[in-house]
């Protein structure tokens, strides 16, 4: 019982409630907002509200129509753009510290795992989170949810991580392979919820996997076999 109280903030209640739920919420409201904001000419297109802050957004909506925002858009937009284009890398700092600095934390010891790798199954990845089951099938590789509408039914979800976002995805997805994630993170909770065979936590994923690629998906032992 102590377990679950504490585990309770990764239940799929809180996902649905306080994640998709609020997060619905606040989008048709700062939606609506920027309807309002397009049409008073503060910006050009309501899409722009997601490149102002609170301060602007409160300093603009009083006064409708007398404030303008297009420049301070422009440059947060720009920035955005640039950011986007950066590949960043797998992690900062040093790798060999990893798993011990992660078992210091009850809650990083759940959401992250390193690979347990067993030489002997001669796999091509191995994971550090999974959820049973076994599963052939063709690799589609996505890096941001922004790519889900590439996802054609029955192909096996390779990416680096999932968060709520993602949820959709598993009504058509036969399996799963992500970089990070532990025996507790989104993707091993939605998979096992699913019925769908994952294995998490592999880190190197989607370097290794190209769209197209076959694999063989086993979370019962958590391995990952790649047919090219």
């Amino acid at each position: 019982m102590k377990a679950a109280q504490v585990a309770g903030y990764w239940s799929e209640d809180h996902n649905y409630y306080c994640d998709l739920y609020a997060a619905a919420l606040g989008r048709w409201i700062t939606r609506e907002i920027g309807r309002r904001f397009a049409e008073a000419s503060v910006i050009d297109d309501p899409e722009d509200i997601y490149f102002l802050i609170f301060e602007d957004i409160y300093r603009a909506l009083i006064p409708m129509g007398r404030v303008k925002l297009q420049e301070r858009v422009a440059a947060r937009k720009a920035e955005w753009e640039g950011y986007l284009a950066l590949v960043p890398q797998m992690l900062v700092g040093d790798p060999a510290v990893m798993g011990l600095m992660a078992k210091k934390d009850p809650v990083m010891i759940a959401a992250f795992a390193l690979p347990n790798v067993r030489e002997e199954l001669k796999a091509d990845l191995y994971g550090g989170g999974s959820a049973p089951g076994m599963v052939e099938g063709v690799a589609r590789v996505i890096m941001t949810e922004n790519e889900l509408g590439t996802l054609q039914p029955g192909e096996i979800l390779v990416a680096p991580g999932t968060s709520s976002q993602w949820t959709p995805a598993f009504e058509i997805i036969k399996g799963i392979v992500t970089d990070g994630g532990g025996a507790l993170s989104h993707a091993v909770i939605v998979a096992r919820e699913y019925g769908i065979p994952a294995v998490t936590g592999c880190q190197q994923a989607t370097r290794k996997i190209k769209t197209g690629d076959k694999l063989r998906v086993d979370g019962d032992l958590g391995i990952v076999f790649i047919n090219r």
